[in-house]
């Protein structure tokens, strides 16, 4: 997932970004930071939920651990944060197999799969074979109160989006409101597009299995030509029974990286029946990462999602996963987007 940075085409030069007044960004964001379980990661995600049922968000940090062989997934839990998304502590390190030696983007994603009202964790690689990438994921089934799973199913496989990929994520929601969980799987194709493109897969079973997927994946816009991480999150935003999405690139231009972000609305189908205009920028929180990610979660308890953004800090020596908060999510009318009011 590293880069190395190239000179920036013009689509990712700073002088051509959203200018800071318009996305409401900080120049120096307050971050905070929390050690990752490893040196070297083929991607990194985040998911959020109240896993000990106290009113409390709870924050799951996810690394793939990419050593020498098969790779591992790694996560801590950051408990009981705060309302500006301080944790009370965070719990050591929880290890799950990943599926393969090599992945070019990790995903995560939490939700009560089985109805059974207890969560449920899907953690996703996006395997790079020879020849087309896959989404190859698993699901820990219920949950404890320490983000432990009683069960983990076997892999399932969905068809990848790229050849290429810089970056992967997964979100859960029920984008055809039929009471079933649906599950959006979103890579970063390679620099020769720099493009998002997702797939979806429907109406999973109690153990995660889907029951359809859409004919094809599907292109977004450009988004980064060097990314280093992608992230995506689901929400029905305002109530209307649809869900709203984000889709992330984490770009690696010259110097900081920064989260470019595009929203839109899904209808029961699957298909974006709106879109923004263009990508919103949020200043990055490392100048090199091995993944990131986006979730969207009421952080402060107000009754209003906030969006937090996370990445893979890879310096010299042991990374660290760095998150702020974008509180109150806001419909800016005039872009046709999403976009937090203020941040912490």
């Amino acid at each position: 997932m590293a880069c190395k940075k190239e000179a920036a085409t013009p689509a990712d030069d700073k002088t051509n970004k959203i200018p800071e007044s318009v996305a409401g960004v900080p120049v120096l964001p307050n971050y905070y930071q929390i050690p990752a379980p490893g040196h070297s990661a083929d991607g990194a995600n985040i998911a959020i939920t109240d896993i000990n049922g106290n009113g409390k968000p709870d924050i799951f940090l996810m690394i793939e651990d990419a050593p020498v062989g098969p790779n591992q997934y790694r996560y801590v839990v950051a408990y009981d944060v705060n309302e500006n998304g301080v944790a009370t502590t965070v719990s050591g390190v929880k290890y799950v197999q990943a599926p393969g030696d090599y992945a070019e983007g990790s995903g995560m994603a939490i939700g009560d799969i089985d109805r059974n009202g207890v969560p449920d964790l899907i953690l996703m690689s996006y395997d790079a074979p020879p020849g087309p990438n896959q989404f190859r994921y698993k699901v820990g089934l219920n949950l404890n109160i320490n983000g432990d799973a009683a069960l983990w199913t076997n892999y399932y496989t969905i068809p990848g989006v790229s050849d290429d990929g810089q970056g992967a994520a997964i979100a859960l929601g029920d984008i055809d409101d039929n009471g079933l969980q649906d599950l959006i799987l979103v890579a970063g194709d390679g620099p020769a597009t720099g493009e998002l493109r997702y797939q979806i897969a429907f109406n999973l079973n109690n153990v995660g299995q889907a029951s359809t997927v859409l004919p094809a994946g599907v292109t977004l816009n450009h988004v980064a030509s060097y990314m280093q991480g992608v992230g995506v999150a689901l929400a029905d935003l305002n109530g209307d029974r649809k869900q709203e999405v984000f889709f992330m690139g984490y770009d690696n231009p010259l110097g900081p990286n920064e989260f470019r972000c595009l929203t839109g609305t899904f209808n029961k189908q699957g298909v974006l029946e709106s879109r923004s205009n263009g990508y919103e920028s949020y200043t990055g929180i490392c100048d090199e990462s091995q993944g990131a990610g986006i979730a969207v979660y009421d952080i402060d308890r107000d009754g209003i999602k906030d969006m937090v953004f996370m990445a893979d800090d890879n310096p010299p020596g042991a990374n660290a996963f760095r998150y702020y908060v974008g509180f109150q999510l806001t419909k800016n009318r005039i872009r046709n987007t999403w976009v937090p009011a203020y941040f912490n």
